[in-house]
């Protein structure tokens, strides 16, 4: 993810209903990207999280995956919470 407003953002939380019910379970992990390692998504910095989905028969008789996750946060300066959605359609 990438901080394009002008404020940090602390107690990032990124939450993927398509990984709820799978089993195995699976967790979001970061990846990279705190490059001054203060845990607060910086203007401009970019965040890499990663998690593997186990595409089902249901799945492949579909024909296709929409997923979309989402991101919480906090922002630094008065602690509003800000959202965003990413939808993600695999083929």
């Amino acid at each position: 993810m990438i901080n394009s407003g002008d404020v940090a953002l602390e107690n990032v939380i990124i939450t993927d209903s398509l990984l709820d019910n799978a089993t195995p379970s699976i967790s979001i992990a970061f990846v990279s990207g705190d490059t001054d390692n203060d845990n607060q998504l910086d203007p401009n910095e970019t965040w890499i999280y990663s998690a593997t989905y186990l595409v089902t028969q249901a799945d492949i008789d579909a024909t296709e995956v929409i997923n979309s996750a989402t991101v919480n946060a906090e922002e630094v300066v008065n602690e509003s919470n800000v959202t965003a959605t990413s939808l993600i359609v695999l083929f």
